[in-house]
């Protein structure tokens, strides 16, 4: 008996009388289709694949990360091949990418949650520690500090005649005294300020000073460092004691996306109960008294001065020199790297805008330059 077969009409037939009934067979795509899209999420159900959009996304991040976290290796190469010019536009499109870094964040955040809840809620975790601890410090004042600082050291305090003379009020937030910044522009090393340094009742320092070996010129007091807590920063930092020292932790709006969101960067995980820093408000009121750009930040020095301005009425200056690019940097010897990353730093520093901001505080009676 002759079989006919009809494959692609469902039945299979021998003679007259159906045998069975099958369905049309699947395109091969289809399978695909369904074992992505049609069965059900749960025990047993395959996962759905990620698209290339979540690819980008962690892709854009590590470049972010890495490019932030490596510029002491890859700013000589940039500035070997393309100069200062490159090294500036590569610095302005890593500050404008800041901006765009909050959302890269948050997505991937948003996107462990979905699929890896475990290791989302614990970056989850760690952002809202994070942001409780910037919190905790940025309500911290530098009297504060130096106030328990100088309980736990058994250091006297300043004198009410220094204390009337920096403009804190007796018995008003522990009193500061008479306040000195010092900065570290190159005439440190060709004035013999030692003493008169170390004669002010609160000296600040920022960033990678030098004090050891050079106290006829530096002095050698220190009472609140102000650092952004990076390698190439703090390893350079030489100093007779810098154990306990009160630290006020540096930042500006280019890094302060992965502040909150990178654990143990700019600000430790734990800050010790003598830190602090600046908020986010001193930071910008820094910014727009400077008249600056998106990609322009102010220094360290100068946020630092707007800061220990809201507690005390005065505020002394010196080796504020405000370099140019081209001219020496720092008052101390700089290694190749170290000397290479302030430069590329500096490019994105307006330096005749702070000198203007500067004398602007003198001719108010808030600044006293020496």
């Amino acid at each position: 008996m002759e079989v006919e077969s009809y494959r692609y009409r469902g039945t299979v037939t021998d003679g007259d009388t159906p045998r069975a009934s099958l369905p049309p067979p699947l395109h091969p795509f289809a399978h695909r289709s369904i074992a992505s899209c049609g069965a059900p999420r749960g025990v047993g159900a395959p996962t759905p694949p990620h698209t290339m959009d979540e690819y980008y996304l962690c892709a854009l991040l590590f470049v972010y990360v890495v490019s932030t976290l490596t510029i002491p290796l890859w700013v000589p190469i940039v500035k070997r091949f393309t100069g200062d010019c490159g090294v500036f536009w590569v610095f302005s499109t890593l500050t404008y990418y800041a901006f765009l870094a909050w959302l890269v964040f948050a997505a991937l955040l948003l996107f462990l949650l979905f699929h890896w809840p475990s290791l989302g809620s614990v970056w989850l975790c760690v952002l809202v520690g994070r942001v409780v601890n910037f919190a905790r410090l940025r309500s911290r004042s530098p009297a504060e500090l130096l106030s328990a600082h100088q309980l736990l050291s058994g250091i006297s305090g300043p004198t009410p005649a220094a204390a009337e003379e920096s403009g804190v009020a007796k018995g008003g937030d522990g009193g500061l005294g008479r306040v000195l910044l010092v900065g570290n522009g190159p005439s440190m090393k060709a004035r013999q300020m030692g003493s008169f340094v170390d004669s002010f009742d609160t000296v600040v320092r920022f960033n990678s000073f030098v004090t050891a070996g050079m106290e006829e010129h530096t002095g050698s007091k220190t009472s609140l460092w102000c650092h952004m807590m990076q390698w190439y920063h703090t390893s350079s930092v030489d100093i007779r004691s810098r154990n306990h020292l009160p630290t006020c932790y540096a930042w500006n709006h280019v890094v302060l996306a992965p502040l909150f969101f990178v654990p143990n960067y700019l600000i430790p995980m734990l800050p010790p109960p003598n830190a602090m820093t600046w908020s986010v408000t001193t930071y910008w009121k820094a910014h727009r008294r400077l008249g600056l750009r998106l990609h322009q930040v102010p220094t360290t020095g100068f946020v630092m001065l707007m800061r220990l301005l809201e507690t005390v009425e005065r505020v002394h200056l010196v080796g504020f020199d405000g370099f140019a690019i081209g001219k020496e940097l720092h008052y101390y010897q700089e290694r190749r790297m170290h000397l290479q990353v302030n430069a590329a730093g500096a490019l994105l520093h307006d330096w005749v805008a702070e000198q203007k901001g500067i004398q602007q505080l003198i001719d108010e009676g808030r600044v006293v330059l020496i």
